[in-house]
């Protein structure tokens, strides 16, 4: 992911965590436009078009709906802070949930 991609993701999650706390829902429940973005990071609409497709397209954010012609609303689909250091994995279980999960159904590691 180029850095400025990473910014935007940076400021998309920044501003999901804000506004979901403001409306009192989850962040899943949050949908936004690029009009949102452009509002909330003073970005141009230029630098929102061109860093969201990377961002969808590395399935960091969902376009719930939008076509030509008509306004893309997007989903975060990653709440968490991504880095270069470690792996990463949209949706992937934690293996603490994990761990979690296997004692409620008896599974032990023996």
């Amino acid at each position: 992911m180029t850095p400025p991609s990473r910014n935007l993701l940076k400021l998309i999650r920044e501003m999901v965590t804000t506004r979901c706390k403001q409306k009192h829902i989850k962040p899943g429940e949050y949908r936004f436009s690029r009009r949102d973005i452009r509002e909330f990071s003073g970005w141009s609409d230029f630098q929102v078009k061109t860093h969201i497709r990377q961002l969808e397209a590395l399935e960091y954010i969902y376009a719930v709906i939008g076509k030509k012609g008509k306004e893309y609303v997007y989903e975060l689909l990653v709440t968490e802070e991504v880095c270069d250091e470690k792996p990463f994995l949209v949706g992937l279980t934690g293996i603490e949930q994990l761990k979690v999960k296997a004692a409620k159904t008896g599974i032990t590691d023996e």
